[in-house]
């Protein structure tokens, strides 16, 4: 009878290694084969990018600031993820670079993701611009889709704040260009071409219907930054990269339809800030501050 139940309890133990040994078979084999995600994919596209950058002969990126992008945008691919890349990257200059990251944060449906790729993005096209005043763009402002969203919900804190912040970076502009021995000084140009900008951008779809928000954003009266009479330039600059921080702050947390608008606003903010603070580093990522209200 002992010998029976011991029996039975072997093969109760047989069966249960088995199954066991399968489902790890199984979990293997899933690993292996699955599917890559899209969220993956565009994640460790990215990572690639990043790595060409840094692997290029003629790059203007400090590898410690590739290091901080790399880790922003999480582990590095497995071999089975790796094999699954339809996309493999040879190293490339800047602006190619920041236009592919670009294309990517304007598809990717993580907002948070969209908002670290936009921020490296933003960084790279400042570091160009620094370099060459004349460097293109790699976000054009004109092409912003008509929006697809309900009124109400576009009356988010971030957007808001976002569009007091250009406004204000507006005024301030207007008046450290005043500064600037009427328009003669070298910082009077970058000053005239953030005004543009910003102009352009508070023109646009994205923006008007905001000023039906309650609360709406704010428009003029700010208080100009106390070094402006000193240094009006760097002023400017500094609210240049408010800008910077509240449009990273609104991508990280707002509908893909919203994204056109917010990317130029990111990207020329930066581009102005590397214009205005040439003394100051360009950041590896923009926007390091979340910002949720005005």
């Amino acid at each position: 009878m002992a010998a029976a139940r011991t029996t039975r309890a072997w093969a109760w133990v047989i069966a249960l290694v088995a199954i066991a040994l399968v489902l790890v078979l199984a979990g293997g084999a899933w690993a292996t084969w699955r599917p890559l995600s899209d969220h993956d994919a565009a994640r460790l596209t990215a990572r690639d990018v990043v790595a060409s950058v840094a692997e290029s002969p003629d790059t203007r990126i400090p590898r410690e600031t590739s290091d901080r992008q790399l880790s922003a945008l999480g582990p590095a691919a497995t071999p089975a993820q790796r094999d699954r890349l339809t996309e493999q990257q040879d190293p490339v200059e800047l602006t190619t670079a920041a236009s592919r990251l670009t294309e990517l944060a304007s598809n990717q449906e993580d907002a948070e993701l969209a908002a670290t790729m936009a921020g490296i993005a933003a960084s790279w096209s400042a570091t160009t611009v620094r370099a060459d005043s004349d460097a293109p763009s790699v976000m054009d402002l004109e092409a912003a889709d008509q929006l697809d969203v309900a009124a109400a919900e576009r009356c988010t804190p971030e957007l808001t704040a976002l569009a007091t912040q250009l406004d204000r970076a507006r005024y301030t502009a207007q008046a450290a260009e005043a500064r600037e021995d009427n328009g003669t000084d070298p910082g009077a140009a970058p000053l005239r071409q953030w005004q543009e900008h910003l102009d352009r951008l508070l023109d646009e779809p994205h923006a008007a219907p905001l000023y039906a928000c309650d609360p709406h954003p704010a428009r003029g009266g700010y208080q100009l930054p106390p070094n402006i009479a000193e240094n009006a330039p760097d002023a400017a600059g500094h609210v240049a990269g408010d800008v910077s921080e509240y449009a990273a702050a609104a991508l990280a947390s707002s509908a893909p339809a919203e994204r056109p608008w917010l990317l130029a606003s990111l990207e020329t903010s930066a581009r102005a800030q590397a214009l205005l603070q040439p003394q100051e580093p360009v950041p590896a990522l923009v926007g390091d501050i979340t910002v949720t209200g005005q």
